[in-house]
Parts: structure tokens; C-alpha cells; sequence
């Protein structure tokens, strides 16, 4: 389904594109999508994904990459995708919005985080960096 947006350009003259698919906010993406997956689980394991075991949670996870889940509301593969790519931008982003809680997955991968010089250890591959990150705001891990 082909969309038609409008919009004003840098001289405010209105122009006008025609894109292949509509243009949806995250937030409605995952409004359909988790509600859909939450139906799906209730039906199959008779409970919400959250108050699955780990085990269970893999498994939908893993159906749900495989386009086995035919979700109602959310093309299923293209949920999958999104909701993978948000997490891995939360998981490494700094914990300053909201993800990467305590920087354990800049500590894991040996990330400096936002110190202000880490030059003399660029191309060190030998040696580990002995300094744990730096968050933007300051805070250490």
C-alpha cells in the first residue's frame, strides 16, 4: 500500500513523496505487536510472554524469528526484526536512555563508554583497556 506524505522543505515550499509503506510510530508497532504476542502465548502456554519460564521465552523468541507465530496485527517477521534492532540499540547505548543498565554490555565487550582519551589504546588488540567505561553523565562501571 503505496502512502503519499507532504512536507515543507528548508524554503518552506510544500513537496510531496509517495512511500511503499505507511509510516507508523514505534510505540504503535509495539502496541499491536506485543498484543498480539500475548494473545498468541496465552492461547499456547495460557499466560502473558512476561510470565513465561526463560525457556518458554526463548522458544516464542525463536518461533517468532522463524515466521512460525502468525501474528494479527503486526507482519510478523518485520516485528521480529524492529524489536531485535531496538534491543540491541538499548542494550549497547548509553545507560543514560533508559538501556545498558550499569554498562554491562560496555564492560562485557570492553567498551571506554564516553571517556574524553582512549587514543593510545586504538589498535591495542593485544591488551585489554584497563579502565571500565565512563557514561555520559559521568558515572562509572
Amino acid at each position: 500500500m503505496a502512502v503519499k506524505v507532504c512536507y515543507q522543505d528548508s524554503n518552506a515550499v510544500t513537496r510531496s513523496c509517495t512511500l511503499s509503506r505507511p509510516v507508523v510510530a514505534s510505540a504503535e508497532i509495539y502496541r499491536a505487536g506485543i498484543a498480539d504476542l500475548n494473545d498468541y502465548c496465552r492461547g499456547r502456554q495460557g499466560d502473558a510472554f512476561a510470565n513465561l519460564s526463560d525457556a518458554d521465552q526463548d522458544a516464542v523468541l525463536t518461533d517468532l524469528q522463524n515466521d512460525q507465530i502468525k501474528l494479527t496485527d503486526a507482519p510478523t517477521k518485520w516485528f521480529f526484526k524492529f524489536l531485535l534492532k531496538n534491543t540491541r540499540e538499548g542494550y549497547f547505548a548509553d545507560p543514560k536512555y533508559g538501556g545498558n543498565y550499569g554498562m554491562a554490555a560496555w564492560v562485557y565487550i570492553g567498551f571506554p563508554g564516553a571517556r574524553a582519551s582512549f587514543r593510545e589504546w586504538v589498535g591495542q588488540y593485544d591488551r585489554p583497556y584497563p579502565l571500565g567505561p565512563v557514561s555520559i553523565s559521568g558515572e562509572r562501571a
